[in-house]
C-alpha cells in the first residue's frame, strides 16, 4: 500500500492502530507466565513500543519534508 502524498490521514491511522496494538499487548504480556513475562513479555511490549516510536518519527519526517 502506498501512501499518496495528498492524504495526510493515513499515517495517523497506522500510528492510531499502533498505539491500540501496544495498549492491547500491555495486559497480555502481564498475563504471562512468571518464567516468560521477564522474557518474552517484556521483549514484546519493547518491539511495539519500538514500533510505535518508528512509525511516530517516519510520520513526522513526512510532515517536515511535505511542508518545505
Amino acid at each position: 500500500m502506498s501512501i499518496s502524498p495528498g492524504n495526510r490521514e493515513e499515517p495517523a491511522v497506522v500510528v492510531t492502530k499502533a498505539y491500540d496494538l501496544v495498549l492491547w499487548l500491555l495486559p497480555k504480556a502481564e498475563s504471562f507466565s512468571r518464567s516468560y513475562r521477564f522474557s518474552v513479555g517484556e521483549r514484546v511490549v519493547a518491539h511495539g513500543i519500538d514500533l510505535l516510536l518508528a512509525l511516530v518519527e517516519a510520520r513526522d519526517g513526512r510532515n517536515r519534508v511535505a511542508k518545505r
